[in-house]
């Protein structure tokens, strides 16, 4: 119960940083930053690691120029636990990133 909500947490985190994009202002969010803090948190009880480039893509099925920059932790395969954060390029982007996320925590419950 503990991962799948640690898992959850971090997509709500997620969801959250994309619905931070609308409105007239630009938020401005340090991805790396963000990524090392979650990373380095006591919430996840797998040791995350960043994958080789393009795992994120595969994993998340996101087409190319979707993204401006990805960051993506996983875990060693024990548990569902990953961090997945993401600079849409637009609007339209950030949506369709939002349904990736929710579509991979989708594949993992099955898994």
């Amino acid at each position: 119960m503990k991962k799948l909500t640690a898992m959850l947490l971090a997509v709500v985190m997620i969801a959250a940083l994309c619905a931070c994009g609308g409105g007239s202002g630009t938020k401005e969010v340090d991805l790396d930053a963000l990524a090392a803090e979650l990373s380095g948190s006591d919430v996840f009880s797998d040791i995350l690691n960043q994958p080789a480039d393009g795992v994120a893509a595969r994993l998340y099925d996101i087409e190319d120029g979707a993204a401006k920059k990805v960051i993506l932790y996983v875990g060693t395969g024990a548990t569902a636990e990953e961090i997945f954060l993401a600079e849409a390029s637009d609007a339209s982007s950030a949506a369709a990133l939002k349904a990736a996320c929710e579509e991979r925590v989708s594949d993992q419950k099955t898994m």
